[in-house]
């Protein structure tokens, strides 16, 4: 297929649909029953009157909030039902008519990561508000034994069933299966997989405090720390990694690694394993494995100070398979946040049990190599290597702010456009950084199509980035994850795009960074300005890429259980400050636009849109606002509409003091849901039940730089011009089946770029094109110039150069046109390339004309057959020495005087007189006496010699061909033509029918 250069269309991945199963059993419906008894009695204790004395009476209505909390607001899990009264003691989050509580797990003293936000049902939230306006603060002090468990159960929990039992003639042993009966209640009112949340303490991780508040208020955190690029080594003082390419299997060695250490002392395992890394073909991974065992032998773990060998080989065991990933890890310092990601990602997709435990032991090997050496914190398994939760998300409200700035920043910033893109698929398709920009044209299927409804992305492996697993090959519907303006935007891109390129574009690289190229631009040109910009739209300083993934996760979950468009995301959330819909696909229930039989699907959609090995993934790691989505199930289906005697009941107040309330806050009679007394409960929420909330402020869109303020320099690159002639010289369709060259006017417009300009610039590249050399072309060497005619100084002149440009072969990159000579290929040249023409153009704006002349010189001292440029004449030269200086060549020039050794007793004076001659330090003179006498002068003969830089000349010399390239670039934008230019334009033979 590759020798022919077949292309075939990817077949979509195999799709199973797979329905949660049902949480419903005879055993279930048992337990059913009980819960209705215990609820019909917890409504008869609620009405009776309690006890006198405070400490009895502060038991029972704990014991009261605790059984609501599981029976009504899904507090299942008992561990965390055991950090409630911490919650509720640090005060209750409340925005508007929203209240939540926060449940914390305490680590390493006065850190703690967040377990889980709870949202109190109706009832729930009334009883709370009674518990702060009764008694604050305060949680019973029960009497435990030391280190004993789950002291809230047994000692205000269970108590208070009992006593319900007590009132419903239930056997008391109903009051220790609480949590079955409350999950049985639980199974009939919300989704299997939101009940597999609420009864598990590692799933849906939910968002740090702030990033959550942002959500509710649209406002915009103070941003402390800002975004630093992590592509760079970041080594701090951790021991020595030998970087090495080239090793065997690792998991052998690990085995001998964990057999040493069991195979000595304590004391001992340290200088043991540094003996043991000084083998050959240890990998880096497999080093940095090994300096966090010894870490842990000499300093102990997180809960130890001294650990087992054993210990310490089981630890070394359950991270065993990064060195499956050891070929990833051959510069692990290199490796940003998103690439450790992907391997912690694909690690625990891969993990089918003893997941806790794999998760525990990964963040302490992170923790380890974040502090020592420096690596970016990632998430793993929802739990950052910095102790914190890190499920941050990005709001819809957001997501169209940072698309509104980069749309402004467009009229300046050429890659903003880029930006935007890889914006849009990070956010609404969830795909990974080297996913979105090794996008290639033609996994855009039926984005050029106007008679395909259906446009699609192809998700799969190319030669620009891999694929993290097989189940990341995946197909998106475009048309249902984007809105139609950003589908139209995309479209328009890829038009703009496929109109430079020759032939078929297909397995170009859509994000390339020269139109036509098969390779993707550099990373850190696209996601670090994005990622700055992110920081300071949302005031979070450590937002990443990779947390557009978790956002869209998060929000296509939501979606995908929805009964009717937008039902679980407030109309705030998803509207931005004009009210306008943020969301795709509002016209019908998202499972609905994607053909699925309902929303029982949901879990392994969203994994499959996602790209994940499992669901579990999804729901563990990805999905951070499930605790919102059980809130909106339970806020419906637990509220229960309550007599004006339930509710005085509920608020322990009289029923004169319930109906004046009632009337105080104008609650219409026939609202007598126990939602309607917790709303208005929560807007004159007590002062004593509040949580302090992070300081936000309003939005502040960041500044933008006008585009007069901008000098043009700043907004031509240096293959612009290239790229104009490429669009001029590119074959079109004309109708009729005919075609021709587009011509300079449409390519202008194309290009964006005024037509009186791009004349210019094309008047400029062929003066500088027809320049030639004073010797004659061999008659017998093929060329398409005339046998006798000199040799041109820019171009090779070849046949290949004169055809047309679907005629030339585009395998090995741009090639050379008509009009202009063909730009650096290899990723080097063109770094280089482009930091030279910014010099240049630097320059040209300090010293216009000097820089025009010294440009035209170079050119005109070109020699294509011969690499060097060399200018003869001293005036030249000086010209061109300052050219390199102001390229930051300094360093690297030599100006050689050739003397005979005659001359040589007279070295000091002529030092002297070049280092006045050229103005410039002794030590850039080097005298080079010869043996024949030519025509020296006086003072010897100059010539400028450069050394290239080592990224250059690696097999062969490429420095020249940059040099050129960039001169040629630097003058024909900035030239201005005189009038010989123009006759000589306008008589050139083969350009005029480039004009329009």
């Amino acid at each position: 297929m590759k020798e022919l250069r077949w292309m075939l269309q990817l077949p979509a991945p195999l799709t199973v649909n797979i329905t949660e199963p049902s949480s419903i059993s005879p055993e279930v419906g048992q337990r059913i029953s009980q819960f209705d008894t215990l609820e019909t009695s917890f409504w008869k204790e609620l009405k009776n009157p309690g006890p006198t004395l405070d400490i009895a009476a502060m038991e029972l209505d704990a014991g009261r909030l605790l059984y609501s909390m599981i029976a009504h607001s899904g507090l299942v899990n008992l561990m965390l039902l055991e950090r409630l009264p911490i919650a509720i003691q640090t005060g209750a989050g409340v925005h508007g008519q929203i209240v939540w509580l926060d449940l914390t797990s305490d680590v390493a003293g006065e850190q703690t990561t967040l377990l889980r936000r709870v949202f109190p049902s109706p009832v729930t939230q009334t009883l709370l508000v009674r518990w702060y306006r009764r008694w604050g603060r305060k949680w019973p002090a029960v009497k435990a034994k030391p280190d004993e468990k789950s002291i809230n159960f047994k000692y205000l929990l269970k108590p208070y069933v009992m006593r319900l039992c007590v009132i419903a003639g239930l056997p008391e042993g109903v009051a220790h299966n609480i949590s079955s009966i409350a999950q049985a209640d639980l199974a009939m009112r919300v989704p299997t997989s939101v009940l597999h949340f609420l009864r598990s303490r590692m799933l849906g991780m939910p968002m740090p405090v702030e990033n959550w508040y942002r959500l509710l208020t649209g406002q915009q955190g103070l941003l402390k720390t800002s975004y630093e690029p992590t592509e760079k080594a970041r080594v701090k003082q951790g021991a020595r990694v030998q970087l090495v390419t080239e090793f065997p299997d690792q998991h052998p060695l690990l085995q001998q690694m964990n057999d040493a250490i069991r195979n000595v002392k304590a004391k001992a395992i340290p200088s043991e394993l540094e003996r043991f890394l000084q083998r050959q073909g240890i990998s880096p991974i497999l080093q940095l494995m090994g300096h966090w065992a010894i870490d842990l032998a000499r300093y102990g773990g997180r809960k130890k100070d001294k650990l087992l060998a054993d210990t310490i080989a089981t630890y070394l065991s359950r991270i065993s398979p990064l060195l499956d990933h050891a070929d990833a890890f051959s510069d692990p310092f290199l490796l940003d946040a998103d690439s450790w990601q992907d391997v912690y990602d694909n690690i625990l997709g891969r993990t089918h049990g003893g997941i806790s435990n794999r998760i525990s032991a990964l963040n302490d090997f992170h923790q380890f190599v974040e502090r020592t050496y420096g690596i970016p914190p990632v998430d793993i398994g929802g739990i950052s290597g910095q102790a914190r939760v890190d499920a941050r998300l990005l709001s819809p409200r957001e997501y169209y702010r940072v698309k509104g700035v980069l749309k402004a920043r467009a009229r300046t910033d050429r890659w903003a456009s880029v930006q935007e893109l890889v914006l849009i698929l990070g956010y609404r398709c969830g795909l990974r950084r080297n996913e979105a920009l090794g996008r290639l044209f033609a996994d855009f299927a039926g984005i050029d199509d106007p008679l395909l409804d259906d446009v699609q992305l192809l998700v799969r492996p190319n030669k620009n980035g891999r694929i993290k697993t097989e189940a990341g090959t995946r197909t998106l519907p475009l048309r249902i994850l984007l809105t139609e303006e950003e589908l139209n935007r995309l479209e328009g891109f890829c038009a703009d795009r496929r109109q430079l390129i020759s032939g078929n574009p297909g397995m170009r690289s859509i994000f390339a960074e020269e139109v036509g190229g098969y390779r993707a631009m550099p990373q850190a040109q696209i996601f670090d300005p994005l990622t700055r910009l992110v920081n300071e739209v949302t005031g979070d300083g450590t937002f990443r890429f990779h947390h557009l993934r978790h956002s869209f996760v998060s929000l296509v979950f939501l979606r995908l259980i929805e009964n009717w468009p937008g039902e679980h995301i407030p109309a705030e959330w998803r509207q931005d400050e004009e009210g306008k819909n943020c969301l795709p696909s509002m016209d019908a229930p998202f499972w609905q636009k994607l053909r699925l039989p309902g929303p029982g699907q949901a879990l392994w959609e969203v994994g499959m849109l996602a790209g994940h090995a499992s669901p579990s993934i999804s729901l563990h790691s990805y999905s951070h606002l499930v605790d919102w989505l059980a809130r909106s199930f339970l806020w419906r289906r637990n509220n229960p509409n309550l007599h004006i005697r339930e509710q005085a009941a509920l608020l322990g107040k009289s029923l004169a003091a319930t109906e004046k309330f009632r009337q105080r806050q104008e609650i219409p009679s026939d609202k007598r849901l126990a939602s309607h007394l917790a709303e208005k409960l929560a807007e004159h929420w007590p002062r004593v039940g509040r949580k302090v909330l992070p300081k936000l402020r309003e939005y502040v869109p960041p500044e933008l730089s006008e585009p007069d303020e901008l000098e043009p320099h700043q907004t031509i690159t240096y293959r612009d011009a290239y790229e104009l002639m490429l669009a001029m010289e590119t074959i079109v369709p004309v109708g009729g089946g005919e075609t021709a060259r587009r011509g300079l006017r449409a390519a202008a417009n194309l290009k964006a770029v005024d037509y009186e300009i791009a004349v210019k610039w094309h008047c400029n590249a062929v003066k500088a094109m027809s320049l030639r050399t004073n010797r004659e072309r061999n008659p017998l060497e093929p060329s398409p110039a005339p046998p006798k005619a000199n040799r041109s100084r820019l171009s090779t002149e070849r046949e290949e150069v004169r055809r047309s440009i679907e005629e030339k072969d585009h395998r090995k990159g741009d090639v050379e046109l008509q009009s202009f000579i063909s730009p650096p290929k290899t990723p080097d040249t063109k770094a280089f390339a482009k930091k030279y023409f910014g010099r240049l153009m630097q320059w040209y704006q300090d010293h216009p004309d000097l820089a025009i002349e010294t440009f035209f010189k170079v050119l005109e001292s070109s020699q294509r057959s011969k690499g060097e440029i060399v200018i003869r004449d001293v005036p030249g030269q000086k010209r061109y020495y300052q050219m390199l200086c102001q390229m930051r060549l300094k360093s690297r020039v030599t100006i050689r005087i050739r003397i005979t050794r005659e001359m040589i007793e007279r070295e000091t004076e002529i030092v002297d007189y070049w280092e006045a001659r050229f103005n410039t330090e002794r030590d850039r003179i080097k005298l080079e006496p010869i043996e024949k006498s030519l025509e020296l002068g006086l003072f010897g003969k100059s010539r400028i010699l450069v050394e290239p830089p080592s990224e250059l000349y690696k097999t062969q010399n490429l420095f020249w061909s940059v040099l050129r390239f960039v001169v040629l670039s630097a003058y024909v934008v900035n030239a201005e033509p005189s009038g010989d230019d123009w006759e000589f334009y306008r008589n050139e033979p083969g350009h005029q029918r480039l004009m329009p």
